[in-house]
């Protein structure tokens, strides 16, 4: 996606507020969310720009492993990052992962301020972008998959999930572990290419890089759909809610609900 395909934004004077970024999963692609929130600021002078702390801890036990039973569960190093990071000061968190998300009720539970919900944000893009009943290919981790995150907030929205043949899974999961090892970019954007033309050809309507990894190398990648890029999506949505006060979908939720 080109930056001349983001929504307009403005800059935040955010006075009290942090950010607190749960990150280093891995860490390229936490340098990759920041780099997209500050751009997503438009700042115009330093003091424009969100403050920002951000907890990079690349010893999280692999997220996909613990999901298919392969791994140590992440979760009480995932705790420890969030509650550093409201010690530190933050006041609404973001965590720079895809597959993380699948522990966030248990960070959630951990923490007193609100955490953005990379998904959510990222699939109510889509549903602002196609009509319901739309198909949707996602590029993600076997984790995300496994752990139906896409799934569920696809269908919440009126949308179609299609899910990845072994073909398209491999290709995907390949280019993020060469994205990960520092491999020429080439390598992944001929998998990442493969595996989107694959989707299409099986009737996607759009594509979701749902993984952060992708947005390290999705400059040039073009499929002949639109593809929304889950990174920058929440970078986006970070920068409504300092601007806005806008209050998390979930935690809006859980307040009607008590």
């Amino acid at each position: 996606m080109s930056r001349s395909d983001k929504p307009e934004t403005r800059s935040v004077r955010p006075g009290s507020d942090m950010l607190g970024v749960l990150g280093g999963m891995g860490p390229m692609a936490t340098a990759a969310f920041y780099r997209e929130l500050i751009v997503s600021t438009s700042g115009r002078t330093d003091q424009d720009h969100i403050p920002v702390v951000i907890w990079a801890d690349p010893s999280v036990p692999d997220r996909t492993a613990a999901l298919t039973g392969a791994g140590p569960d992440p979760t009480p190093w995932l705790i420890r990052g969030a509650t550093a990071l409201e010690s530190a000061g933050a006041t609404v968190l973001a965590i720079a992962c895809n597959t993380a998300h699948a522990f966030l009720p248990a960070i959630e539970a951990a923490v007193a301020v609100p955490v953005l919900n990379m998904i959510d944000e990222t699939c109510e893009r889509v549903a602002g972008t196609l009509p319901s009943g739309s198909r949707v290919g996602v590029l993600a981790t076997t984790g995300t998959h496994r752990s139906k995150l896409y799934q569920h907030g696809l269908a919440d929205r009126q949308l179609a999930y299609l899910a990845p043949t072994d073909t398209i899974q491999a290709a995907v999961t390949k280019a993020i572990s060469s994205i990960k090892a520092g491999e020429s970019q080439d390598v992944a954007h001929e998998l990442l290419m493969c595996a989107g033309q694959l989707f299409t050809s099986a009737g996607a309507d759009i594509l979701v890089a749902g993984c952060t990894e992708l947005a390290l190398v999705s400059d040039g990648l073009t499929f002949g759909v639109p593809m929304i890029d889950s990174t920058s999506t929440l970078a986006e949505a970070t920068v409504r809610y300092l601007r806005e006060k806008k209050v998390p979908r979930d935690a809006s939720a859980a307040g009607q609900n008590a």
